[in-house]
């Protein structure tokens, strides 16, 4: 694979526990858009837009790296507490070098939707980590609202179809958006999470005709 090849050779130069350093940025872009909205694009969702940056507000190729997923308190606290467990997660299964070229990838994408249709956003980046996490832990346990126990797959496909219901009726610049930060994700992933989609479809459809199987002998 073709990840296995660039991690042998440049993995020194990963940052390790980036995780870690995304939720310290966004909690501090976070307080500083808060304080000074007149500095940032006015959408915390879309913090990067080509119009500011031919306009002098560079940081803002760096910045959209780190804007916060939600512009609410307790919605911003969520977000950045999900974003960390699941971040952390990936980082074990990947390992450091990997997840940050997944980063890098979510990253790029932004900048490409940026200089395409005016706006780019790394926002549906935890939307994409939650999908990819569903896929490698399906039946873990997630407390929807911190109280309801849902497995992981199921919270997946939602999310999925949300994205897709967001690409289906957003508008153009959405829609590139959504495209791009999915290219990147199938980029990482290629073949392997295709397979993984077909085992768990497949894993499914066995499920199903076990249990009607079940209920003709009953």
């Amino acid at each position: 694979m073709w990840l296995n090849r660039l991690e042998y050779k440049y993995s020194r130069y990963c940052i390790r526990g980036l995780t870690k350093y995304l939720v310290i940025g966004r909690i501090f872009m976070y307080l500083l858009m808060t304080a000074f909205p007149q500095f940032f694009f006015a959408n915390f969702f879309a913090p990067i837009s080509r119009w500011d940056l031919m306009h002098g507000k560079i940081w803002e190729i760096l910045t959209v790296l780190i804007t916060p997923g939600a512009s609410s308190p307790l919605w911003f606290l969520v977000d950045a507490y999900f974003f960390y467990f699941i971040g952390t997660t990936l980082e074990q299964v990947w390992g450091d070098f990997k997840f940050n070229v997944f980063i890098l990838f979510s990253w790029v994408a932004a900048l490409l939707s940026c200089f395409i249709v005016g706006i780019g956003t790394m926002g549906y980046l935890s939307t994409l980590m939650f999908i990819a996490f569903s896929i490698y832990f399906p039946t873990h346990q997630m407390l929807v609202f911190f109280v309801l126990p849902i497995q992981a797959k199921y919270l997946g496909w939602a999310a999925g179809f949300l994205l897709l219901v967001s690409f289906l009726s957003g508008a153009w610049a959405t829609k590139v958006n959504i495209l791009l930060a999915c290219v990147a994700l199938l980029a990482f992933f290629g073949k392997g999470l295709i397979d993984r989609i077909q085992t768990e479809i497949q894993s499914a459809k066995r499920r199903r005709a076990w249990k009607q199987a079940n209920q003709r002998f009953r």
